[in-house]
């Protein structure tokens, strides 16, 4: 188990996930791609020169991938349950994934 000392200084507006998660990311910089779906926590990894994406980015890299052949049924899924997705948000998603 990897044992990761929190840095303070990232932990004001941050839950102890999201900055144990900055924290291993800038321990190991340059090799990590931080997954993290919360705003503050996405605006502090890239003040941090951390590269960032959320759970949508990776529906996107599956398809591109060819892992998933659309990324709809996840935003669909994603929408009826509590994770939080505007309309326009998601209809730019489908264009972007080539589903529109």
């Amino acid at each position: 188990m990897v044992r990761v000392r929190p840095i303070a200084a990232l932990a004001a507006n941050l839950d102890v996930g999201e900055t144990t998660t900055l924290s291993l990311a800038i321990e190991h910089r340059g090799l990590s791609l931080v997954l993290m779906d919360e705003a503050i926590g996405r605006s502090r990894a890239r003040a941090l020169g951390l590269r960032v994406t959320g759970l949508v980015g990776v529906l996107l890299a599956a398809k591109r991938s060819g892992l998933v052949p659309s990324v709809r049924p996840f935003l669909d899924r994603l929408r009826r349950s509590d994770f939080r997705l505007s309309e326009d948000f998601v209809l730019t998603v489908i264009e972007g994934a080539g589903e529109a």
